[in-house]
């Protein structure tokens, strides 16, 4: 752990907070810039069905019971899984009764040689995400992102990978991805951190640890006058400090001297990035003579707490408040950007550029914080992460006052949401309303079946109004819910649309009425059914005929847990409006199909059609880890266990499972050589560098002969085979590794069925 030591700089400032007395937002005109599906009128058109609580409940999930371990039992082999499994997909493995060994059975594409050398680099709990991410791109877009984090170094590494994971496809392949700009947004973290007296970047590990992850810590002062730090959640950190998205911005390069469009995209050192603009900047102010905008690297730099509860000590959410209310003024032309970079050079802009420009100037700062929302009032704010989500609007020079809005101002919001830099929304209503009330919609398609990765758009009715518009959005779960919180007293009206479900209603502009008057603390819940039937792959039940009574073979399956993925489209996008961007938000819950098939059923899952399995569970719960030993089977190369995410349409499941292939001691006696005699002695020197090491290897003259050599990932994931002559007894060979990433891996010799591993570390030598 490497954490960056900060002298204490003693300072006090006097900040006094403004009096509320009305919005500084002009009623008359527009604040947000962007409100969803330009200012399009819905209509009414029937009532969605309403379900009772006892409908709402979820189908009984299938339990397996327990089994005895085989702990006398030699593993001969093992494959670990960490992956996401695509709509009417699988993964998992196969038997190999040639080498007597497991053969991963993979549920996504495969990467490039340079693409999963950068997996291999990411942090353990990042790799699915950036497999599955850099699994959608083209080969040429795979080698230059995958360029950047081979070539970075620590500490930068783990930032990159993140931002790059959890950047849109259509983004990543478009002419407007600049490469390099993810190695900058890592390193400007780093500096902007060295000259920040509040706030430290912790690392904890380096990329040659399996699971490390980097935060920060800030210091503030408590209520009780009390100077405390306080460490940042891992999710948060790279969420809302790390990533280079903000809101409907493109992360790119831009042009802050030209109108906002895509032709102002440029390379450096024509185009700038907002994490180094916002923060280093200034220009004169119009109209007067030698006199600057403020700097805000010169404000926060001073400041030696985050926030202070009590006491008057510099702080760096009120200096950056300070800032925004410096450079830009409440008004509006011709031109409403994103780009904080053209947001800062205009110095106007409503509530939705101070909402950017608030987002970028804080994160540049290194301090948490989103983009919050309510449409039913036209109307953005800021969010900062103070041990929990506090409000923030500098424009009114407000702080920590949630219902500054519905008691002062006398709002009375439909949904208030939550902007995540990917483009999920979180409902947040009751943070900012007292009276709210919870609403699910769950989506059918025309056979009652559930619809996943629906997009739901709930309208509202405002008090006094006769217009009907779209108020939020959300995206269906694998049992086709989405979920609201809403303020009571309005009128709710829902529909969905989906690819292969239709819509509902099926006319455009069209909406199911939900309820009137929504009441405080009621839950609603509705169902609305689509036009069209949804592709599924049914499982038909039990395999049988794959059994046997030979003892010779047990896999053992350890399942770890997993999550379900839901599909959201980018409704804010910069990049394409007309074909909203998808990117995927990894969420609790979910069930997946588990079970072992024969070769005729791996084909027919193949091709998505019905399958039956053996030892299958239908509905495993996702969130519930589980161990199982499996025998009884004829283990030939007909056999594979199997997670088939057969009911999806849209969203993907990621899985977390280890297999062990254990052998009977009473197979084979005579054949299998004993590992203290069969075995990879050890290495010189270690760890291995690009020039190789000697192996000493020990074979019995039984197993003398033509043998081959893997190299493993910790993944399973073979990165070299080699044949290589050898005689009985104890030798000595050169052994060169091939262009890898530094890490553990693991060395398997293979002759005659034997398979002893050793593990070793690879210094690098890409």
């Amino acid at each position: 752990m490497h954490i960056r030591n900060t002298s204490i700089l003693l300072a006090s400032v006097i900040l006094t907070l403004a009096v509320f007395t009305k919005p500084a937002e002009a009623q008359e005109a527009r604040g947000m810039t962007s409100i969803p599906f330009g200012v399009e009128e819905y209509f009414s058109v029937g009532e969605a069905t309403p379900i009772s609580p006892e409908g709402t409940a979820r189908r009984p999930l299938m339990r397996e019971e327990s089994s005895s371990l085989r702990n006398d039992w030699r593993v001969i082999d093992s494959v670990v899984l960490d992956t996401w499994i695509p709509p009417l997909g699988f993964a998992g493995i196969q038997f190999d009764s040639r080498t007597r060994s497991l053969l991963p059975v993979p549920g996504l594409p495969t990467l490039r040689f340079s693409a999963r050398q950068a997996v291999a680099r990411a942090p353990r709990w990042l790799r699915s995400q950036l497999e599955h991410t850099l699994s959608q791109l083209s080969g040429f877009s795979q080698e230059n992102l995958a360029t950047v984090i081979n070539e970075a170094v620590d500490p930068y590494i783990d930032e990159i990978c993140f931002a790059i994971a959890h950047s849109s496809p259509s983004f990543l392949q478009s002419q407007y991805c600049y490469s390099q700009l993810f190695l900058e947004n890592a390193e400007l973290i780093y500096a902007h951190d060295a000259v920040l007296p509040y706030v430290e970047v912790v690392d904890y590990g380096t990329s040659t640890d399996d699971d490390y992850y980097s935060t920060v810590r800030y210091w503030r002062i408590d209520a009780d006058s009390n100077r405390v730090q306080v460490e940042v959640p891992r999710d948060i950190y790279y969420w809302y400090i790390v990533h280079p998205k903000l809101t409907d911005e493109i992360p790119a390069y831009v042009d802050p001297s030209m109108t906002e469009s895509r032709n102002a995209i440029k390379p450096p050192p024509q185009g700038v990035f907002w994490r180094d603009y916002v923060f280093n900047v200034t220009e004169p102010v119009p109209d007067t003579t030698g006199v600057d905008y403020p700097i805000l690297r010169n404000l926060v730099s001073q400041c030696d707490v985050l926030w202070a509860d009590q006491g008057d000590e510099p702080q760096a959410v009120r200096q950056i408040t300070k800032w925004i209310r410096a450079v830009l003024d409440f008004t509006s032309g011709n031109e409403r950007p994103h780009q904080p970079a053209r947001i800062y050079t205009l110095h106007v802009g409503r509530c939705g550029e101070h909402e950017d420009l608030t987002a970028a100037a804080a994160r540049a700062c290194l301090i948490p914080t989103k983009g919050i929302s309510a449409f039913s009032t036209d109307h953005v704010w800021n969010e900062f992460w103070d041990e929990e989500w506090c409000q923030w609007e500098p424009v009114n020079r407000s702080h920590k006052d949630p219902f500054v809005y519905s008691e002062r101002w006398g709002w009375k919001f439909g949904s208030v949401m939550a902007r995540r830099s990917d483009g999920k929304f979180t409902p947040v209503t009751d943070r900012y309303a007292k009276d709210v009330s919870t609403v699910e919609i769950h989506a059918r398609d025309a056979s009652g079946e559930p619809v996943d990765g629906a997009m739901v758009m709930l309208a509202v009715k405002k008090a006094g109004s006769q217009n009907i518009f779209i108020d939020t959005f959300g995206a269906t779960d694998q049992d086709g819910v989405a979920r609201f919180i809403v303020g009571a007293g309005h009128d709710y009206y829902a529909r969905f649309d989906s690819p292969d479900a239709g819509s509902c209603p099926d006319g455009a502009n069209q909406v199911r009425s939900l309820m009137t008057n929504a009441v405080a603390g009621r839950a609603y819940s509705y169902e609305l059914d689509g036009t069209s039937v949804k592709q599924q792959i049914t499982r038909n039940g039990d395999l049988t005929g794959m059994e046997d009574d030979i003892e010779d073979f047990v896999i053992e399956h350890h399942f770890d847990g997993g999550a379900q993925a839901i599909r959201w489209q980018q409704r804010f996008d910069d990049i394409n409006s007309v074909n909203p961007s998808v990117f995927y938000s990894e969420e609790s819950g979910g069930t997946i199909c588990r079970g072992f098939v024969d070769a005729e059923n791996f084909q027919r899952i193949q091709q998505q059609q019905s399958f039956s399995t053996a030892h299958g569970n239908a509905e495993l719960p996702l969130d519930q880890p589980s161990v199982e030993e499996v025998e009884g089977l004829r283990f030939n190369d007909g056999l594979y266990h199997l997670y088939v995410n057969h009911t999806n349409v849209h969203n993907p499941l990621r899985i977390k499972t280890r297999y062990y292939l254990k052998m009977s001691p009473l197979v084979n006696i005579e054949q299998v050589p004993d590992p203290q005699e069969f075995t990879i002695l050890g290495f010189a020197p270690h760890p291995v560098g690009s020039d190789g090491a000697m192996l000493t290897l020990r074979v019995p003259p039984p197993d003398a002969g033509r043998v081959r050599l893997e190299l493993h990932d910790m993944l399973g994931r073979m990165q070299q085979s080699s044949v290589i002559e050898l005689h009985g007894g104890t030798q000595t060979i050169h052994w060169m590794p091939p262009a890898l990433p530094r890490g553990p891996y693991l060395l398997r010799l293979q002759p005659n069925g034997g398979a002893p591993v050793q593990q070793l570390l690879l210094l690098g030598t890409q």
